[in-house]
């Protein structure tokens, strides 16, 4: 094969693709943190998956054997509209641990496996370096898309999901919004939906320029989420985001005698002791307050008040205004360190649920 022109940067942008999935899948496989190594299951659940993952992305080889064949091209162009969409739901329902419905994981997999099968096939034309698909692309493209967007809905529905998890996670375990230690997971988020918009951008260019352009940027971003990734991004707490998902499921039933014991106590801690005062207050300090286990605790303040975020910052405002009416003289800022609150924009925030012009649901 003798590459001339724009051939050489197609094939270089390519195979520096391929070659940083294959660095990445190698550190992925090797390399742990220690002492975090010890409790794999744990900090990386994903890793197998994940390694996998940047494996898979070398199949993209018979392109670079036959860059001027019709069939390899249609092969590398569908590729990632169908590879990326199946590889994020696997990951993100294996990392964040999702049991589904079985109607539901029926269908996920057989879209997954339709997309496997329809893959694979384009796989093996691509691999003759022929131009067999030239006088059926249309039909290819059909049957592509139309499996791409059944697999894109169902990425997106994880993604939303892990969205509201992980956003109710946040309020469930922190009274101050600048202690939200999980912005990491919006911003993987936004890097999801970001490759995908490259992705169709390639399918629907069906330029080999894009292509090698999209290549480049995928060496970037491999690079980027292993280095990010290498390291575990759960915290100490362990298991905490996971109850938190129970919790709003229901998982943990309390018999009314206990579920009354810990709520009097919750409130002794919060209301009589005024707990709430304390900057960057969060749930696991109450629990350890009142003696009692965390995933209880959250139980009760989410059934009883909605969310910890929301039961703390209601007393915080209450206290500001009573403070505001003995002290009229008194400067913001000290009203609002001695309330507890995190932040001016905060208790603005809160100001205005109190008066009513924003409704508690809405933050």
């Amino acid at each position: 094969m003798t590459l001339q022109g724009n051939d050489i940067f197609y094939y270089t942008a390519n195979i520096l693709c391929l070659f940083s999935g294959l660095i990445c899948a190698v550190l992925r496989w090797f390399h742990m943190c220690r002492p975090f190594d010890k409790e794999e299951a744990y900090y990386y659940p994903a890793r197998k998956q994940v390694t996998v993952c940047y494996f898979l992305i070398l199949f993209q080889f018979p392109y670079l054997m036959c860059l001027s064949s019709f069939d390899a091209w249609m092969y590398v162009r569908v590729f990632g509209i169908l590879f990326y969409p199946v590889i994020f739901t696997v990951l993100l329902n294996r990392y964040f641990h999702y049991t589904e419905r079985i109607w539901w994981r029926m269908s996920l997999h057989t879209v997954w496996i339709i997309s496997s099968v329809l893959l694979c096939v384009l796989f093996l034309l691509a691999l003759r370096g022929g131009d067999l698909l030239a006088g059926r692309a249309h039909i290819v493209c059909l049957l592509s898309v139309l499996m791409a967007v059944l697999s894109m809905v169902t990425m997106c529905y994880t993604l939303y999901r892990v969205y509201v998890d992980i956003r109710q996670f946040q309020y469930d375990e922190y009274s101050n919004e600048q202690d939200f230690p999980l912005r990491f997971a919006r911003i993987t988020i936004v890097l999801v939906l970001f490759l995908m918009l490259n992705m169709w951008v390639l399918y629907v260019s069906d330029s080999r320029m894009v292509k090698a352009a999209v290549d480049l940027l995928l060496c970037f971003l491999h690079t980027l989420l292993i280095l990010i990734i290498l390291y575990p991004q759960r915290n100490g707490k362990k298991y905490a985001l996971q109850d938190s998902m129970q919790v709003s499921k229901g998982a943990f039933h309390l018999s009314d005698e206990r579920y009354g014991e810990i709520l009097g106590k919750i409130r002794t801690c919060i209301e009589t002791n005024r707990m709430f005062l304390k900057s960057n207050l969060q749930l696991m300090d109450i629990a350890l307050a009142v003696g009692e286990n965390r995933s209880y605790v959250s139980a009760v303040i989410t059934k009883e008040y909605g969310s910890f975020y929301a039961y703390v910052n209601k007393f915080r405002i209450e206290y500001a205004v009573q403070l505001q009416k003995e002290h009229p003289k008194m400067k913001q800022v000290e009203l609002i360190e001695r309330c507890g609150f995190g932040s001016r924009t905060s208790f603005l925030k809160w100001q205005k649920i109190y008066s009513g012009k924003q409704d508690v649901k809405s933050v």
